[in-house]
């Protein structure tokens, strides 16, 4: 699959691999950035879904002579761990919310993450809607207590009144929304795939809007689906960042263990805007969907 430049690099070769396991767009746009990061590589990309059993992955990763193994997504990266002998592996496009185990990533050189800091996301709700200072925080099976308790504390630094709402499971998730005070201006939801799975987003969202109760969501989707609005990767350069890593690992220089997204976008549902009576954000940072 690659062909080695030992000319460029005689410790090494510089042939990138990328493994995705999923086609979906924020993944395609982290290995368009990742790509156009990788100048002077032999860069190929393989999907999961090309390969039957997980044999043929360390088959064509024995034959690839890649310097080193991007694991673009969380799949890619279970099914990179099963592989003997493994090149060196960065992780990409890997989601660990707050207070979740961030520990051991095993084999893993570097890992660029997907998350967006809590209090990121505070300081843009404050600044875009000053006025509505009163929100209910979703916390999931995903977010430790320390976590929770250092949310509460920047919420509270920010002159916004936080309160947490306990939800192991997504049927506790709908139950907690149908039965929530109308005292809140925001319902918030950080990532969590314990909760958010499969119908559980267009009825979280439904339920929501029939409470009118905005919703403040960690991905365009949910934005597009209903949420008012969302924080969120700029997922193409999540890939120029790791291409950076993948660059100094080739070169033979130190690079961070893990980093988070460089660029947050937000975006806002005009439609829920509207019809809810809120003012739609704006912004030069803030994206519009209509």
């Amino acid at each position: 699959m690659f062909t080695a430049s030992p000319a460029l690099l005689p410790s090494a070769t510089r042939g990138v691999l990328a493994v995705s396991g999923s086609r979906i767009p924020a993944y395609a746009e982290a290995i368009e950035g990742l790509r156009a990061g990788c100048t002077g590589c032999d860069f190929r990309v393989l999907l999961l879904d090309q390969l039957g059993k997980g044999e043929q992955l360390c088959l064509l990763l024995n034959k690839a002579h890649a310097g080193v193994v991007v694991g673009v997504g969380s799949a890619a990266l279970q099914a990179l761990r099963g592989c003997v002998p493994l090149p060196p592996l960065v992780a990409t496009m890997i989601l660990t919310p707050p207070g979740s185990a961030r520990g051991q990533v095993g084999r893993v050189e570097a890992t660029v993450t997907l998350d967006v800091p809590p209090e990121t996301v505070l300081q843009r709700m404050r600044r875009l809607y000053p006025e509505r200072k009163r929100m209910a925080l979703v916390r999931g099976p995903a977010l430790g207590e320390g976590a929770a308790a250092e949310i509460r504390s920047s919420a509270q630094r920010l002159g916004i009144s936080l309160d947490i709402l306990p939800c192991a499971s997504p049927k506790d998730l709908l139950d907690s929304v149908e039965f929530l005070s109308q005292a809140y201006d925001f319902l918030w939801c950080l990532p969590d795939a314990d909760l958010y799975q499969g119908p559980a987003v267009p009825a979280l969202v439904l339920s929501a809007m029939r409470r009118r109760m905005p919703v403040v969501a960690f991905s365009e989707g949910m934005v597009r689906a209903g949420a008012l609005i969302g924080f969120y990767p700029d997922y193409r350069d999540i890939g120029v960042q790791t291409a950076e890593i993948v660059i100094r690992r080739i070169d033979g220089l130190p690079a961070p263990a893990r980093q988070g997204p460089r660029k947050v976008k937000t975006a806002v549902n005009e439609r829920v805007a509207r019809a809810l009576g809120i003012e739609a954000a704006a912004g030069p940072e803030v994206e519009v969907f209509r």
